[in-house]
């Protein structure tokens, strides 16, 4: 099997992003202050990375230009048949997809991921106790050079630290990864929202299964062991199963 050079084994080593509620486990408030303190230090931290970075590759991660198919009828309006996309990191794939895993805890499902092979491309759509959580993955090529566009459209539902976890660990591993990272969003997590690109070189041959199939199982594992936050009953603070399956996609 040919080796992405974007190294995502790495992934359920780097515990970088939404962790489970420390109440949960029965942490000491002290503990609790810790970590936001912690994460607090993260986010000055990301103010030392740009928003953009040198590097440029020249591509455009998401095409948000309007397109139009021609009008089947002279009566109906230009815009009619055009569709312009509004987010620059969720990708639309236009080819059938293939689902390959659907990451659960217990009886509650975290989300699905789907291979479009005939695009070169991975998507992860799902959400947790945390926040909601979109993951893009394509293999390109121009100039002869082949590349990874990895995108990120995450929203939290509370926790801000979890998502400036999340931002750290997109932009040390796209800088790893000699990567064009852009920030769309730009606000440090105040919105706790993330709208991330990354676009790096790599050596995997276009069309090669075996690759897209290799990231997908390790986007699995990072999901079960990042984005899987039990999902807490809003009486009581305990997990319930039918707030867990209320958080099914």
């Amino acid at each position: 099997m040919k080796k992405i050079t974007l190294i995502l084994a790495s992934f359920p080593l780097l515990l970088c992003c939404a962790c489970s509620d420390d109440s949960s486990n029965g942490a000491t408030a002290e503990m609790e202050n810790s970590d936001k303190a912690s994460a607090l230090s993260a986010k000055k931290e990301t103010n030392d990375f740009s928003n953009t970075t040198s590097v440029s590759y020249g591509i455009v991660p998401v095409d948000t230009a309007k397109k139009c198919n021609s009008p089947a009828s002279t009566e109906l309006t230009d815009d009619y048949n055009c569709i312009e996309p509004l987010s620059k990191t969720e990708y639309i794939f236009r080819t059938e997809a293939t689902p390959l895993y659907t990451p659960s805890v217990g009886e509650k499902v975290l989300g699905y991921i789907s291979a479009f092979y005939e695009e070169n491309g991975i998507q992860y759509s799902g959400r947790d106790g945390t926040g909601a959580y979109g993951v893009y993955y394509r293999l390109l090529e121009k100039d002869a050079q082949r590349y990874v566009v990895w995108l990120w459209s995450n929203t939290m539902y509370q926790a801000e630290e979890a998502c400036v976890k999340d931002l750290m660990f997109f932009q040390e591993k796209c800088s790893q990864n000699v990567g064009e990272f852009a920030d769309y969003i730009k606000d440090d997590c105040a919105a706790k929202t993330l709208s991330l690109s990354c676009v790096m070189p790599t050596n995997s041959e276009l069309g090669d299964k075996d690759v897209l199939d290799s990231i997908a199982a390790d986007l699995d594992a990072f999901v079960l062991e990042n984005w899987s936050t039990p999902v807490k009953s809003r009486f009581d603070g305990d997990e319930s199963a039918e707030s867990a399956s209320s958080a099914s996609p």
